[in-house]
């Protein structure tokens, strides 16, 4: 069984030992503020073993699912990481966005217009 759990944020203690892999009384201040900004972006996704012929029964990990890209990360490290590349990727995005609103705001085509009058 999967499913987002939105009573929870990634800094109660079950959810912590799996995402962030220590205990959040342990946190420091400014590592503790820097996480209570992320709750919402990163949701916590419980994965959850309910039936097994053989092995483990009932054992839960979780994961988080991040809002802004639609992703599922292990740990917030990886977000971290992940988060450099995608504010990169977002500023060349909507640089070459304006570039193509400039082009074609100067070349006066309508490429709606189809020469119909329509």
């Amino acid at each position: 069984m999967t499913r987002i759990a939105r009573n929870k944020t990634f800094l109660d203690r079950d959810v912590a030992k799996d995402v962030i892999r220590q205990d959040p009384s342990t946190l420091s201040p400014s590592d503790l503020a820097a996480y209570e900004s992320l709750n919402g972006i990163l949701i916590p996704y419980e994965a959850k073993i309910t039936k097994a012929k053989e092995g483990t029964r009932d054992k839960t990990k979780y994961m988080l699912f991040c809002t802004e890209n639609l992703r599922i990360y292990d740990t917030v490290d990886q977000y971290l990481q992940d988060r450099k590349e995608l504010v990169h990727n977002t500023k060349q995005l909507e640089n070459r966005i304006a570039e193509m609103m400039v082009l074609n705001s100067d070349s006066q085509v309508d490429f709606l217009d189809d020469g119909n009058g329509f």
